[in-house]
């Protein structure tokens, strides 16, 4: 399993342990829809830092924590990413 569909279970996890739905943090965080949820907790986007320290507070979840699902998804996609750079 890829490190970023570790962290975006990881996520999930968390807001569902928390007791909200995606509506709820979607209007927390201010957007208009829970669709930017949904793409974070499917793998197909990052929440920005700024939702994720959000995200930290809301879930009250441990920040060390996500930072390493974080990093490690990070990671992953920088190391894709210069693969098919090379290749070209």
């Amino acid at each position: 399993m890829s490190e970023q569909k570790l962290f975006s279970d990881y996520l999930k996890k968390k807001r569902v342990e928390a007791g909200v739905t995606q509506a709820v943090v979607s209007k927390k965080l201010g957007y208009k829809t829970p669709q930017f949820i949904s793409h974070w907790e499917r793998g197909r986007a990052h929440p920005p830092i700024k939702a994720i320290s959000k995200l930290i507070k809301l879930y009250d979840i441990d920040a060390d924590e996500v930072a390493n699902f974080f990093l490690a998804s990070t990671e992953e996609q920088l190391h894709k990413a210069f693969q098919i750079a090379r290749s070209k």
